[in-house]
């Protein structure tokens, strides 16, 4: 990465899958996650399942 350019800051999330069906729906896990556009955009993919997660609430302290 060229000096010029920041790391994007990171956020901490509560992701939880709703699948019906998967093995970890309902299970919420804590991590920090990275936006991938200029408008912080996060997106996140269940494990077991593959369906996208869509239940993303930020933590805060």
């Amino acid at each position: 990465m060229p000096d010029n350019e920041e790391e994007p800051t990171s956020v901490t999330m509560a992701a939880t899958c709703r699948t019906e069906g998967c093995p970890e729906a309902g299970v919420t896990y804590v991590v920090r996650m990275y936006p991938n556009a200029t408008e912080p955009i996060y997106r996140a993919q269940c494990g077991q399942c593959d369906q996208p997660i869509t239940d993303l609430v930020t933590v805060t302290a």
